[in-house]
Order: C-alpha cells, then sequence, then structure tokens
C-alpha cells in the first residue's frame, strides 16, 4: 500500500487548513495514495488560541469535508482534530482527536491517552486523556492510532501490535529544543522495534517564528520498517513523501523476532 504523509504547518484558521488539506489529498490521489496522514492539531495549530473554541463534534462541518474528500478521491484521511469533552471548573476540556475516515465515509476515532504534562506544559488542564486503544481495518491491513506524546510509552505500541496492528500511525506536533528532534527519531524507531511494526510518523513543519520550546513540529517525518530500517525522511518544511507498506514484512519480523 501507497501512504502519504502530509507534512503541513497548521494555520489558526480552520478554513485555511482545510484548504491545506485539500491541496494535500488531491496530490497524493494524483501519485496513487491509498492513504494520507496529516500531523496532530491538523484542525488548528497549537499556541494559536483557545482549543476549545474551535473544537467540533465528530458530526461537525471539519469532519465532513474530511469525508466527502475521501468518497471523492477514493482514499482514507487520517487528521488530527479537537472534539468538545468535558467542564473541569470554567475550563471547557477538549479531547486531542485523531480522525481515521474511510472512502465510504466511516469514520474511527482515537483521543490521545498520554496528554503532555512535560517540559512545563500542563496539556491536561484543557485536554481530557483519551481511555481506549484503537486499530483499524482498511485494505487488509490493520492499522494502530496514537498520538505524539503516546510515543514516549512503549507498552501502548506492544498492545496495538498484540491486538494485530501491522502498521502504527504517529501524527505529531512535537515541541522543539536542544535535543528534542534527536530524542523523537530515537523514540520512533524503538516503537517500531518494540512492537515490530511500520511506525509512520507525520510531524506539523514548524512555522518560520517558532520558538523552541512550543509543540508546534520539528519538521523530518519518518516512516520507519519492522525492524527499525529508516524508510523515509522528509525535510523541515511542508512537503507530501510516500512510503509504500508491504505487511509480509511484519509477518516475516515477527517470526525472526518473536518477542510479542
Amino acid at each position: 500500500m501507497k501512504i502519504a504523509m502530509a507534512q503541513m504547518t497548521s494555520a489558526t484558521d480552520k478554513q485555511e487548513n482545510l484548504q491545506q488539506i485539500h491541496t494535500y489529498v488531491r496530490r497524493a490521489h494524483a501519485q496513487g495514495a491509498r492513504m494520507v496522514i496529516f500531523p496532530e492539531a491538523t484542525m488548528q495549530a497549537f499556541a494559536s488560541g483557545r482549543l476549545d473554541l474551535q473544537a467540533e463534534e465528530i458530526s461537525g462541518p471539519f469532519v465532513e469535508s474530511l469525508k466527502l474528500w475521501a468518497h471523492q478521491y477514493d482514499v482514507a484521511i487520517v487528521a488530527g482534530i479537537f472534539t468538545p469533552a468535558d467542564t473541569v471548573g470554567d475550563i471547557q476540556r477538549v479531547f486531542n482527536t485523531l480522525v481515521f475516515v474511510h472512502p465510504h465515509q466511516q469514520v474511527d476515532i482515537y483521543h490521545k491517552i498520554h496528554v503532555y504534562d512535560a517540559y512545563g506544559f500542563q496539556e491536561s488542564e484543557t485536554v481530557k486523556p483519551g481511555g481506549d486503544m484503537k486499530v483499524v481495518d482498511f485494505d487488509g491491513i490493520r492499522f494502530g492510532l496514537s498520538i505524539c506524546y503516546d510515543v514516549r510509552f512503549p507498552t501502548l505500541y506492544q498492545d496495538l501490535a498484540r491486538s494485530g496492528a501491522e502498521v502504527i500511525l504517529i501524527p505529531m506536533s512535537w515541541a522543539g529544543g536542544e535535543g528534542k528532534r534527536a530524542q523523537r527519531d530515537t523514540l520512533i524507531g524503538a516503537r517500531a522495534l518494540d512492537s515490530t511494526s511500520f511506525i509512520v510518523a507525520v510531524d506539523q513543519a514548524p512555522p518560520k517564528d517558532a520558538k523552541d520550546s512550543q509543540p508546534l513540529g520539528v519538521g523530518f517525518s519518518q516512516a520507519i520498517s519492522p525492524e527499525g530500517r529508516v524508510l523515509v525522511t522528509l525535510g523541515p518544511d511542508s512537503q507530501l513523501g510516500l512510503v509504500d507498506i508491504d505487511p509480509a514484512m511484519v509477518a516475516e519480523a515477527r517470526r525472526r523476532l518473536p518477542i510479542l
């Protein structure tokens, strides 16, 4: 299966982000992709205002647009959005949500389990943690869903693999800073080896004025084989990359390295 990695820079405005999504989906379809993966926070960039003011239900217009294009271009679309969650005091919390939109317009969802309470950030103040992992079937391949900070928790990836995942997706909006990209790359490779699964990690391309500590992405999205080999690395800027996934490689890796 040919998978497109859409490394974009999300803006504050949802309509602008939808225009970017449409452009990438159209380009990916033209290149023969069956799936297009976008970063975490595709709907609205972090550090660009209150998330709850732009959060939408799955039935809202943002996902409806994704459903339209998934059907029109006969591709699956995976993207990070924000959905309403609960109220804590006077704070309206959201879920950090991944939607997996099928060409026939079914929508599977995953809420990020591990919220980013680290490096001086307290995501749990405004984002409610999810509770359930998710594995999705598409075109005969099983995809595990995860988001960004989840990558620091290896048991999630092992559990996804034990539940049948052959490819694990990690949309990201990684925080920059000294050594942070190196940490991310090490973690991505380790999760591939932990789970003997393909890892496709699609990060935000950071805006030019991003400060190192902001979770606005570091670019250089990667796809990793089940035995830890780097298959694709993108550059620092917005771009579309492609990777071919052969699930037979997963079966062979798990035969040779039976750690699950």
